[in-house]
This record gives C-alpha cells, structure tokens and sequence, in this order.
C-alpha cells in the first residue's frame, strides 16, 4: 500500500522502486492492480505455491 501513497505524494516511478528495492515496473504492475482492484486487490494474497521437488529425506536434513 506505501508504494501507492507514494505515488499520490508526488513520487516517480523510480524513486518508489529505489526506496522499496523494486523496479519500477513492478511499481508500474502494482499502480494498475490498485486502479483495476483498488486496495483489497494489493492487499490480497493470490499467491499459489508449487510442488515440493526435495524427497522426503532432503526434507528432514
């Protein structure tokens, strides 16, 4: 939610992305998520793992 108050306050792209370690077109990526979804759209963890690819064995190492 920082990274899109910043750019309200008047920020560019590059000083967000430089400020929070990002580039600037995930920046970009988050501005349009925000106009398309507005805050529960960045707030929501759409995150999908995969399959652990370590035998059971490397698990417990």
């Amino acid at each position: 939610m920082s990274r899109i108050l910043l750019l309200d306050s008047g920020w560019s792209y590059e000083e967000v992305a430089e400020a929070l370690l990002l580039d600037d077109q995930t920046i970009r990526n988050y501005e349009k998520l925000y106009k398309d979804k507005g805050s529960d759209g960045l707030l929501s963890d759409n995150y999908v793992g995969c399959v652990p690819k370590l035998t059971c064995e490397q698990k417990v190492e």
